[in-house]
């Protein structure tokens, strides 16, 4: 079952460390970068993955790239 507290913590740390990188999600998608079944894999990527807390860390870090362990940084790094 999924917890909305979560699915919005998750939300919020992929927008975070895209914005981080240089990209913009949304403007993705309405260029047509990425597709909407694009978009929400790579959410449901995001909301699996084991690495909350070093995610957090990362973001409060001055580093710019999305670390190695981050399952949608190809992605990210792929529209910035």
């Amino acid at each position: 079952m999924f917890s909305m507290t979560r699915m919005d913590d998750h939300a919020e740390l992929m927008g975070r460390m895209a914005e981080r990188a240089g990209a913009d999600l949304g403007d993705a998608l309405i260029a047509g970068l990425i597709d909407g079944q694009t978009l929400r894999a790579a959410y449901f990527r995001c909301y699996a993955c084991g690495a909350t807390e070093a995610c957090r860390n990362h973001l409060e870090s001055a580093a710019v790239a999305p670390p190695e362990f981050c399952r949608n940084g190809r992605l990210i790094e792929d529209i910035r």
